[in-house]
């Protein structure tokens, strides 16, 4: 404890200063991503297969597991969505229908726009809403 307080009667102000400066912009950093959520009331969650859309709804408000089934080649297989936190994801498929588990590497999707896909049975998991206008192409990241 001596230490501690030797090593604080040598700092000068402006140590001072930067350290309180420091854990500012790092709880600032933390708690920033909360700002800029979006509004889950203006997000719909849309489940499509081969074009063709399987169900939509409301973003569901609260964290849980959601099942549906869907077919391919003649046979149902059931699929499970995970809500976790304002996203969700897409757990793994059966193996024999979809070998790769591309769509679990794809993870969490949370913003409109965002898609998972499950190959080769034609699934995809998509957010529609309105996205913000932020200036910026989505795909080069430069200004248009």
């Amino acid at each position: 404890m001596q230490g501690l307080f030797r090593v604080l009667r040598k700092l000068t102000r402006a140590d001072l200063v930067l350290i309180i400066l420091i854990l500012i912009f790092s709880g600032a950093g933390i708690a920033a991503p909360r700002f800029f959520q979006p509004d889950l009331d203006e997000m719909d969650l849309v489940v499509i297969q081969g074009g063709e859309v399987l169900f939509r709804q409301d973003f569901p408000q609260e964290d849980g597991y959601e099942e549906f089934i869907f077919e391919w080649e003649g046979e149902e297989y059931t699929a499970t969505l995970e809500y976790d936190n304002n996203r969700v994801r897409l757990h793994r498929l059966s193996k024999d229908v979809v070998p790769l588990p591309i769509h679990v590497d794809m993870g969490w999707i949370q913003r409109p726009g965002q898609i998972i896909a499950a190959v080769p049975v034609k699934l995809l998991i998509r957010l529609e809403g309105e996205r913000p206008d932020d200036g910026l192409d989505g795909v080069a990241g430069s200004y248009n």
